[in-house]
């Protein structure tokens, strides 16, 4: 299984809502508030900065604020840079968001709007992202 290389990229949602929009993984701007998939805009604020920690792991900031790294509250949060890391496993059914231990899954309750990230299990295509290069 694969990772991708660092850089910058829009993470949408593998599953689409009921009207067939992508998507998007968004940041709010506020720290410590989880986050959000919105319709996919390729806006800054659902741009975000892969960086390697590891072989195997990486860092996730959001780029409009790429001093700060995504870790783990009530789900996925921005939070200030602690060392915070990401699994982040691919094939061809896209991608998997998991904590650095592999046991807890980035997912989505339902494909809508406004739609909270949780943390928890593995959800199918619920927990399955794609990252493509912005």
């Amino acid at each position: 299984m694969s990772k991708p290389t660092a850089g910058r990229y829009v993470i949408y949602s593998r599953v689409l809502s009921s009207t067939g929009q992508k998507l998007s993984l968004t940041y709010s701007g506020n720290q410590n508030e989880g986050l959000t998939i919105t319709p996919l805009a390729n806006t800054p604020k659902q741009m975000w900065v892969i960086k390697d920690s590891s072989s195997t792991t990486s860092y996730i900031s959001p780029y409009t604020s790429s001093g700060d790294e995504v870790g783990w509250g009530a789900g996925p949060v921005v939070l200030p840079p602690g060392g915070y890391v990401w699994t982040l496993r691919g094939g061809d059914w896209g991608y998997t968001i998991q904590d650095g231990a592999k046991t807890a899954y980035w997912s989505v309750g339902n494909a809508a709007v406004n739609t909270k990230v949780s943390i928890g299990k593995d959800n199918g295509t619920l927990s399955r992202w794609i990252f493509e290069k912005a």
